[in-house]
């Protein structure tokens, strides 16, 4: 396998795909609902909490699983999700 194709990181395309799919379907609306399952703190969940009107986020926030999942999974972000955000987001729609 060529060197670039193994530093290519999958998250990139899936959160692109997600996104725009979502946009196609007509699903980014503000009494639109979002679950992620296995959340970790990923940025598209923020994107996400300001085009819907609520999210809802879920994960195995194990402090034990840190390192395994390198710290995808980081349970401080039950406590303080703000920290995690890449940008502002409306706090009333996030759920954790």
């Amino acid at each position: 396998m060529p060197v670039d194709k193994m530093s290519m990181h999958r998250k990139g395309y899936e959160f692109a795909q997600l996104l725009f799919g979502l946009g196609r379907l007509g699903r980014l609306a503000p009494g639109a609902r979002v679950l992620s399952v296995g959340a970790g703190h990923e940025a598209p969940l923020y994107w996400l909490a300001n085009r819907v009107g609520l999210v809802v986020a879920t994960d195995m926030y194990e402090p034990s699983w840190r390192d395994a999942w390198a710290g995808e999974g980081d349970e401080r972000v039950l406590a303080r999700p703000s920290d995690y955000a890449p940008f502002p987001y409306p706090r009333t729609r996030w759920f954790s």
